[in-house]
């Protein structure tokens, strides 16, 4: 076999039949790089890879060694892949995408854990405003309810089609007066669990009618409801027990249809016997109330006090995990919103496998505005800043809704990955962080209720990736995730993903972006398809079966039809993560029903 006659002819082969290099050699099991040497006759394939090709092509062995077709009236001999794709392809419906229903299903009044928090615009309102206080009483006073019930202030950045199912949360502030600061002195102020006074003064003259007229106004701007922020300590420090404290309030809390708690910080904010006395309560009294808990602490490790704030975290998840409604990964900063979030993440998932059964079967984890991460993993968020990635996750949400740490096995790689940049000055409030570099590490492959994805990094640097499958709807979702690298970041790092799927009819999430995306079915595909994809932020699936190539049992996509796919709604400057739905299923099953009906 010559080695130029070879490459030349498997090159005019994989030109026929309209595959890249990299999708060759996903077929093959080889890397593209490794096709590319085939081709251009540095080396030649051994035996095992020589039948594969030979196989894959529907060409004779000696044909391949040969380097020419073997001259046949079959139409196999032009174009063998064709054969392939008639016959687990449907032809393309003469209709345009246009007139399909959705596969995102309308919006629901169903609480899913997702929540819309007020803290991000306390800040921006203050600076609006020029408030100058320190302490955080400036983003407290940026917190009126003349501005909190405006529909049109910073405080609803969402259209009402988003508020459907999604808590509004009151963050801190909303239980102080005026100018509290919140340094050692005043913190006694914090967790009274009553609308201050003079805030809320306008919504009635007693601690009831504040609290009601708090969740009406919500309701009437569309939300399902209001959450508050709850300080991990009692106000005053009253002689009362804590229970008998909790009770009291969980009693008011209940008849205003409160839905929600954000346990945060206070005296007892790792005080997990106070929290546990909290939550039992809360539950007891109103059992509609989500509690959620959380390890407070900086937003990166090495900006903490403490140096042994890893083992502080684990020791604390390990007692919160099993009572706890939700578990907030907490504050994050930017570059490592992703990193963060998934190796907090990570640990929250790793203490509902070491700790059994949780006493309420719940426990989400609320990624907060980590929003793919949140995607792909199951996760609530709090929403702080709505941009179009947040939106495309809430759509997904409507038909794959978070899942609790316990409702599905997690597994994780054992390899990890560490983002790290220097910071050349401290942030605009004041976390200690200048010259030094700061690094956040995390698992290289999380997932969820799934095997763990196969990654194969096409560059230099390997993305996070992460994968699920929802026990309640069936639905996939697998996300990547860039990389920060000193002195860049955000780098997207392209890779061959692999997910394992099964099921005749497949609905995935794909979020992020792939050099090529496999889906692994448990057997070959030898029933027609059609595959449709979605960009999350619009409303009408095309049909793009025939840009997908089958082979066996794999179904490949590649990175640049995922990416445009997923962007289709956006700017040609956007520089955002692309979302779309891919839904995979017999070509008997033509019945053009909402996904809503079919998952």
């Amino acid at each position: 076999m010559n080695e130029k006659t070879f490459g030349n002819f498997l090159y005019e082969l994989r030109k026929k039949n309209h595959i890249t290099q990299r999708q060759l050699g996903h077929f093959i099991g080889v890397g593209h790089r490794v096709i590319s040497k085939w081709e251009t006759g540095i080396c030649l394939p051994d035996a095992a890879n020589l039948l594969a090709l030979a196989r894959f092509f529907g060409v004779s062995t000696d044909a391949l060694l040969e380097g020419h077709f073997i001259h046949t009236d079959s139409r196999a001999a032009e174009a063998p892949l064709s054969i392939l794709t008639d016959t687990v392809f449907a032809e393309p419906e003469a209709e345009t995408a246009s007139g399909r229903q959705s596969l995102v299903p309308p919006p629901s009044d169903t609480v899913t854990g997702d929540y819309l928090c007020s803290w991000y615009a306390q800040q921006l309102i203050a600076k609006r405003l020029g408030l100058t206080k320190n302490r955080y009483a400036e983003l407290r006073d940026a917190l009126t309810a003349g501005m909190l019930f405006d529909d049109s202030s910073e405080f609803h950045p969402l259209s009402r089609e988003y508020r459907k199912g999604l808590i509004f949360l009151v963050d801190d502030g909303w239980d102080v007066p005026f100018g509290t600061p919140s340094d050692p002195p005043n913190w006694r102020r914090f967790g009274s669990l009553l609308p201050d006074t003079e805030r809320f003064a306008a919504l009635g003259k007693t601690e009831e009618s504040r609290l009601r007229g708090l969740s009406e106004k919500m309701k009437k701007l569309g939300y399902a409801g209001v959450g508050l922020w709850i300080a991990a300590e009692r106000a005053g420090e009253s002689p009362e027990s804590t229970r008998r404290f909790y009770e009291e309030h969980a009693r008011r809390h209940k008849a205003a249809d409160i839905r929600y708690w954000k346990v945060d910080w206070g005296d007892y904010e790792k005080d997990a016997a106070y929290r546990l006395t909290l939550t039992q309560t809360a539950h007891d009294i109103a059992p509609g109330l989500l509690v959620e808990h959380c390890v407070t602490q900086q937003a990166v490790d090495q900006a903490n006090r403490s140096p042994d704030i890893k083992e502080t975290r684990h020791r604390l998840l390990d007692k919160l995990v099993p009572f706890s409604d939700v578990i907030r990964t907490y504050d994050i900063m930017y570059p490592f919103r992703e990193t963060s979030t998934l190796g907090r993440a990570h640990e929250v998932f790793s203490a509902a496998r070491e700790n059994g059964e949780g006493e309420r079967g719940q426990c989400l984890v609320c990624a907060e505005w980590a929003y793919f991460v949140a995607a792909a993993l199951g996760c609530t968020v709090g929403i702080m800043q709505a941009n179009d990635e947040c939106r495309a996750l809430l759509r997904f949400h409507r038909l794959s809704p978070p899942f609790g740490a316990y409702e599905a096995e997690y597994l994780s790689s054992e390899e990890v990955l560490t983002d790290s940049i220097y910071f050349e000055k401290n942030t605009d409030r004041g976390m200690k962080v200048g010259g030094r570099t700061i690094s956040e590490s995390a698992p290289a492959v999380m997932a969820r209720g799934i095997p763990l994805p196969a990654v194969v990094p096409c560059g230099p640097y390997t993305p996070f990736v992460a994968a699920s499958k929802n026990p309640k709807s069936g639905v996939y979702a697998v996300a990547t995730f860039r990389r920060n690298i000193d002195p860049n970041v955000e780098i997207i790092a392209p890779a061959d993903v692999s997910l394992e799927v099964e099921g005749e009819c497949v609905t995935l999430g794909v979020f992020g972006f792939y050099h090529t995306l496999a889906l692994i079915f448990p057997s070959d595909i030898k029933t027609p398809v059609r595959v449709l994809a979605q960009d999350l932020l619009l409303d009408e699936p095309d049909d793009v079966t025939t840009k997908v190539v089958i082979f066996g049992n794999k179904m490949i996509f590649d990175g640049i039809d995922l990416r445009c796919w997923g962007k289709k709604s956006r700017l040609y400057f956007d520089n955002s993560n692309p979302a779309l739905l891919l839904r995979i299923e017999p070509v008997c099953a033509k019945s053009e029903r909402s996904l809503s009906e079919k998952v």
